[in-house]
């Protein structure tokens, strides 16, 4: 791969996420190679459309991000001593989202119905949805519960820096810590300060070739199971009717 100044690769980079204004700052060459990246990744996600291969959900989601889909990939999952490597002002600058986010707003009692219901889950003192859960009664509760220690939160960062905390905090689904991990995405996006403390590639060229390989593999999975089932169907193969 070309070698750029970190400046350009980050232009490059977002170049290949279809920032056009990012395409346009690059020179001539560079920009004529992520152009082609980018149009290689757009014929695979047009192929994988055709295909059948996806559910009809995933269809609507790469459809919509023609000209920008790039799969994200970080070092935590390829590194096991990231960890250690992990830049301190990075880990600092997550730390201090985590904080904030685990924060009780100090106009809470102002705040929307549903705003109080979503601080009440993320400090775990309710469900969403509890039957029963008055406005009062939550205030209460988000009363009586400590403030999260600067401890807490380095734990909780050491879990997250692990596969499975890594992989619970990118799906925003999961729990660690004890804590709930859904406030880490942000409009169905993981935090900037999260992506970043799991070590997020930032190379286009890294995000090129693990974009063409993730869908190329699921493109040649699909053919090959394809085959075996035209090849064997009605010789080892049976429909259930």
């Amino acid at each position: 791969a070309p070698i750029l100044a970190k400046k350009m690769l980050a232009q490059a980079n977002a170049a290949l996420k279809g920032d056009m204004d990012a395409m346009n700052e690059l020179p001539d060459q560079v920009g004529l190679a992520v152009a082609a990246m980018r149009e290689h990744i757009d014929t695979l996600s047009r192929r994988l459309l055709n295909s059948g291969v996806i559910t009809e959900k995933l269809e609507v989601t790469i459809e919509d991000n023609l000209g920008s889909y790039v799969t994200r990939s970080y070092q935590v999952f390829d590194d096991p001593k990231w960890k250690d490597k992990l830049d301190p002002v990075t880990r600092s600058k997550a730390h201090a989202f985590l904080k904030s986010e685990f924060s009780v707003p100090d106009d809470i009692a102002d705040r929307k119905w549903e705003e109080i219901q979503k601080v009440a889950h993320k400090l775990g003192v309710v469900k969403i949805g509890e039957p029963g859960a008055t406005k009062a009664a939550l205030l209460s509760r988000i009363a009586a519960k400590p403030a999260i220690t600067d401890d807490e939160i380095s734990n909780l960062i050491d879990q997250i820096l692990t596969k499975d905390g890594a992989t619970s905090a990118l799906s925003g689904q999961g729990i660690v810590g004890g804590k709930d991990l859904s406030i880490l995405k942000k409009r169905k996006e993981i935090a900037e300060p999260i992506r970043a403390l799991l070590g997020e590639y930032n190379d286009p060229f890294v995000n090129y070739v693990r974009s063409v390989t993730k869908m190329a593999a699921l493109a040649g999975n699909h053919q090959f199971l394809t085959s075996v089932r035209n090849e064997g169907m009605g010789k080892w193969l049976f429909d259930k009717n």
